[in-house]
């Protein structure tokens, strides 16, 4: 009897349990829909339309969801923080009755997020707290994401241009606990310059009432980096960092290895860098504390900013560069596309660095500015070479002297860089002898030369040359001896940077 009882009492239970589940498997859809769509609603705080809804409870509870739009704040003014073109939502049975829902594989497809631009995205009815979270507690877990082939847009504040797009190849997120951020893994490729990003890392928790400030961190590698994209440069680069942060600041610090850097001007180097920076990836501008280059047997240091300035496309580079310790030929090689650099040496110089947006090739686009100093230096062309060292002797009086072709000279100058032109001001010219002060230009494209200006010599006129003219040119010395020189010559240099033509430059002798 006691048996038949428990028997029964049993039996009553499995029914009571059967009913349950048919009832609620009749009724799980609807159930499902409006909680999925309020969930969304509470859990980023944004409006939700969805299209075609399925969902079933048994075997395991599973929902399908076409066509969802989430719009930021409900503005519609915004484009849609989320698009989606499917949804698939796995949990189970234990799970969906848990506080807060445990979600165990949500699928994404055609999904794209858009994040406005920072003063769109605040609003006075979104509280967050200090460090930017959003205050509505989460009402799902999610255990893990797969969204694959997603998009993110990062929409620029102005209207004019293109928002910056990221391919997401693979996109992988996987969480632990409630309101703890999630660890993913993605493969992307690259907006600009193209090339493939493998990241993993921890993103999250999801700041619905300011996306920007979503922390993040991770490593990254970047591979196959095409610069070509940017014209007046190319090479193939490959980069290793690391990053943390907020997604609208997120610290990085890496390296970068391009070994066929070329400007379009000169020719391929190795050129490697250490950085660190500053990036807001809500809209891509980079503040750079500090890049370190090396290419050859140089070293340049640089700080600044890489940001948008509307309207103008692309992105303003301003720097301060710094080269001190480095080689004069490693610079001409870098940009000059000949055989051999016309000078060697050593080389120091500071300058502030602009390279501006646009389409046209980089040398056109560079404006530099400040002083170099080429304290010892040698030019390659022997016949360059020849001509200082005839100027170095008669300058010192000893005409007669084998012609020093080894000559050392010295190149101090501020200069100024524009349009592919090069001027020089305060340009100082040293050879043993001689000092040669000059301004002018330097024609980037076509080499050519164009300075003025005078050569202070120890020697006297009469004492540069030998038999007849020197005994004549001693009537002319008092009129070219100045302020303690043997002579001050007024000159002129011009011709190419390949074959510079010297001579005496009487026009401005009568100024």
């Amino acid at each position: 009897m006691v048996l038949a009882c428990v028997v029964g009492a049993i039996l009553g239970v499995f029914v009571l349990a059967a009913i349950t589940v048919m009832y609620y498997a009749k009724r799980f859809e609807p159930m499902a829909r409006q909680w999925l769509v309020a969930a969304i609603q509470k859990r980023y705080e944004s409006g939700v339309e969805i299209g075609a809804f399925h969902a079933k409870l048994y075997p395991i509870p599973i929902a399908t969801v076409d066509d969802i739009v989430v719009h930021f704040h409900k503005r519609t003014d915004l484009p849609p923080l989320a698009t989606i073109k499917r949804m698939t939502v796995q949990a189970n049975l234990w799970g969906i009755w848990r506080k807060p829902v445990k979600i165990t594989r949500l699928t994404l497809e055609g999904l794209e997020i858009s994040i406005p631009p920072k003063d769109a995205r605040r609003t006075e009815t979104s509280p967050t707290d200090e460090k930017g979270h959003s205050s509505p507690e989460a009402n799902f877990v999610l255990e893990q994401v797969v969204a694959d082939g997603m998009v993110l847009h990062l929409i620029p504040a102005d209207p004019n241009k293109d928002p910056r797009d990221f391919d997401f190849e693979k996109l992988t997120l996987t969480s632990a606990a409630l309101d703890h951020p999630m660890e993913y893994h993605a493969k992307l490729g690259n907006w600009k310059p193209p090339g493939i990003i493998n990241a993993s890392g921890h993103f999250g928790p999801w700041a619905a009432g300011d996306p920007g400030s979503t922390p993040l961190d991770g490593k990254y590698t970047f591979r196959e980096a095409d610069l070509s994209v940017f014209k007046g440069i190319s090479g193939t680069l490959s980069s290793d960092g690391e990053y943390h942060g907020r997604l609208e600041r997120i610290e990085c610090n890496g390296t970068t290895d391009t070994p066929d850097f070329k400007v379009s001007t000169g020719r391929p180097v190795d050129l490697k860098t250490e950085f660190s920076a500053i990036v807001d990836g809500t809209n891509g501008d980079t503040f750079l504390e500090p890049v370190t280059a090396h290419f050859l047997k140089s070293t340049v240091i640089a700080r600044g900013k890489v940001v948008g300035i509307p309207p103008h496309k692309g992105k303003d580079i301003s720097l301060t560069v710094d080269a001190q310790n480095s080689r004069v030929e490693d610079f001409l090689h870098l940009v000059v596309n000949s055989p051999q650099p016309m000078m060697v040496g050593a080389i120091a110089f500071r300058a502030q660095f602009q390279l501006l947006p646009g389409p046209k090739d980089v040398i056109d686009r560079l404006n530099l500015k400040g002083h170099l100093n080429i304290p010892t230096s040698r030019f390659t062309s022997i016949k360059t070479q020849d001509i200082l060292g005839n100027l170095s002797r008669r300058a010192e009086g000893d005409p007669k002297a084998e012609v020093d072709e080894h000559v050392a000279s010295s190149f101090s100058s501020d200069f100024v860089l524009r349009n592919a032109e090069a001027a020089f001001s305060r340009l100082v010219f040293d050879v043993p002898g001689a000092e040669v002060r000059l301004t002018g230009n330097y024609q980037v494209h076509s080499g050519g030369l164009n300075f003025a200006g005078q050569a202070r010599t120890d020697a006297k006129l009469s004492q540069m040359t030998t038999g007849i003219k020197s005994k004549l040119l001693k009537i002319v010395d008092p009129f070219f001896a100045k302020d303690g020189a043997g002579a001050v010559i007024p000159i002129r240099i011009t011709g190419t940077k390949d074959s510079p033509k010297f001579g005496l430059n009487f026009h401005q002798a009568k100024h």
